[in-house]
């Protein structure tokens, strides 16, 4: 994916404290983001590899 895991334990101390199991899927976010960033395409192009 985008993030490696080396970057993503210093990205991961910036985010607000998860609360219930929605912490979990911070990382896949943040990765949808930098796609899309990078892609310049709209949310709903996202791959299926980032969710719905």
């Amino acid at each position: 994916m985008v993030i490696d895991d080396e970057l993503w334990p210093r990205l991961e101390k910036l985010l607000p404290k998860p609360k219930g199991r929605h912490g979990k899927k911070d990382r896949l976010f943040m990765e949808a983001i930098c796609w899309m960033l990078r892609s310049g395409a709209a949310w709903r192009d996202l791959p299926q590899d980032y969710g719905n």
